[in-house]
């Protein structure tokens, strides 16, 4: 590969804000699932809670105008005490937390299928309908304050390797999902970089054990790639080389390296579980 064809696949790729925060967001049980995704957008619902007891709460450091809030949903709701406390935080979370650009993830019926979104402006949206839908046979009103998204990606449950797994049995309407970052993004492309890594996602489509002989290939041909890029990009080959990979199953890995000024160094190289 020439510098130049390198230069241009690396123009192509994408390169995460460093500023964008990963939600999960809660379907009620997958009950709304499809209709956040027809209507493109996702909602938290307490629509009866006045705008005057959420605005105040923009800065985050008013915690007079978080107890006001928290005051009125215990007058207004049958939420115990531990509970009250946890949908005021995902309320303000809501509002002032999730922004432009952040991913957003939600999932259907039993997370058979996760959906891959990115919300694409800062305003909360009014949504007029009204309609109401049964949660643990309970009626719920469909949320009229929401954040308008794009879906991206829509992946069955399987695709993520149970990568998701302790995210997905978070019981919170909003959960932040940051650590979560790296395979969310690999459920959108295979490469991309992120916090100044190229990540490269690798897919181990088998259930057999693996040869040591092909192993033992694959690392001859990623140590010849670190060196001819190396050479390449007129970059010290100082062996700094690193893999971390888990061979016991079928799965997902993610490849990375350090980019900077617009070129990659493959100074460091992971492959993490």
């Amino acid at each position: 590969m020439i510098k130049e064809e390198l230069e241009r696949e690396l123009s192509e790729v994408r390169i995460i804000d460093k500023e964008r925060n990963y939600w999960f967001v809660r379907t009620f049980g997958g009950e709304i699932f499809e209709d956040f995704i027809i209507n493109n957008h996702v909602g938290l619902g307490f629509n009866d809670v006045p705008e005057k007891y959420i605005l105040p709460c923009s800065n985050p450091d008013d915690y007079k105008a978080k107890e006001i809030l928290k005051e009125y949903i215990k007058n207004n709701s049958s939420l115990e005490k531990g509970t009250l406390t946890k949908w005021t935080n995902q309320i303000i979370r809501f509002h002032y937390e999730m922004k432009s650009g952040d991913l957003v993830i939600i999932p259907s019926k039993d997370s058979a299928y996760i959906s891959i979104g990115e919300i694409v402006n800062d305003n909360i949206s009014l949504f007029e309908k009204e309609s109401t839908f049964f949660f643990k046979s309970e009626p719920h009103n469909y949320p009229n304050r929401v954040r308008k998204v794009k879906w991206l990606k829509h992946h069955p449950k399987q695709f993520f390797q149970g990568d998701l797994r302790n995210l997905l049995s978070s019981q919170q309407g909003i959960t932040n999902a940051n650590k979560y970052a790296d395979k969310i993004e690999g459920g959108i492309s295979n490469i991309f970089i992120r916090e100044n890594q190229m990540k490269l996602v690798i897919d181990i489509n088998q259930d057999d054990d693996i040869n040591a002989y092909a192993l033992n290939r694959f690392l001859d041909s990623l140590i010849y790639f670190h060196k001819e890029l190396c050479e390449e990009l007129g970059i010290e080959n100082n062996e700094d080389l690193y893999i971390k990979i888990k061979l016991q199953s079928r799965g997902k890995t993610i490849l990375k390296s350090f980019a900077f000024l617009g070129a990659v160094s493959y100074t460091h190289l992971t492959l993490p579980t």
